[in-house]
């Protein structure tokens, strides 16, 4: 079987907060399946009932939003067991269809993705993707190719310009009073738009990795390099 065009699953988490040594777990999980074009191949929403009856999310405020989104149906209580299971699922029912290259994408994949091995790990002591992908760092992926004119709020220290998803998608799709909604298929959404922005313009590789782990690091400052704010490495 001739093998169909690459699809990209664009997944954001939302976690607890985390306690003393040990980091937050992973109790909402938002995706979106997408191709270069835009054409959709599925998306979900869920809320990891067993995490979140016994954690508080990190946006703590937004505990009443995830009981409306329950009530209307825009979200599925179910356990994380059940929402690992689904995703790889997914993943091998795609494979089977013919779409052979699914590259996994969050906009800062190394927390998404180390996030649910760690929740994985923990709940289900194992890996959570059981079935083999490429990873794409959003983040990584726009400051590589950000465009020269970017504007963002500068960071707490004053020394960077912010390159956050929110900031990002405010001057991307030109809506400054954008404010990022921090649960997980809304944001997942929003970076589904912001990859096919950068796929459009990009003319080069798919910074891809065969694991999450060999992301490179400060990506804040590649992004700052590119736009002249710090010195490029010689």
């Amino acid at each position: 079987m001739k093998s169909k065009s690459t699809l990209f699953l664009v997944l954001d988490t939302e976690t607890t907060r985390p306690k003393k040594q040990s980091r937050g777990i992973v109790f909402d999980l938002g995706y979106k399946i997408v191709d270069r074009y835009g054409n959709a191949y599925g998306q979900a929403s869920f809320l990891a009932t067993d995490v979140l009856s016994n954690h508080g999310p990190f946006y703590y405020n937004k505990i009443g939003r995830y009981y409306d989104m329950a009530y209307d149906k825009e979200i599925f209580p179910v356990p994380f067991n059940v929402i690992q299971k689904a995703i790889n699922l997914t993943i091998k029912d795609l494979h089977n269809k013919g779409y052979e290259k699914v590259i996994a994408v969050g906009y800062n994949a190394k927390f998404d993705f180390g996030s649910l091995d760690n929740t994985s790990e923990k709940l289900l002591h194992k890996k959570f993707l059981q079935v083999p992908v490429k990873y794409l760092c959003l983040w990584h992926y726009w400051s590589l190719n950000c465009p020269l004119n970017y504007k963002g709020p500068r960071t707490p220290s004053g020394k960077l310009v912010s390159t956050k998803a929110e900031h990002v998608y405010a001057f991307e799709f030109k809506k400054p009073a954008f404010i990022e909604e921090h649960t997980g298929y809304a944001d997942a959404s929003i970076e589904a738009e912001l990859l096919l922005r950068v796929l459009n313009r990009s003319k080069g590789r798919l910074p891809t990795y065969n694991h999450y782990k060999d992301i490179p690091g400060g990506i804040p400052f590649i992004a700052n390099r590119r736009l002249g704010i710090i010195k490029q490495k010689k």
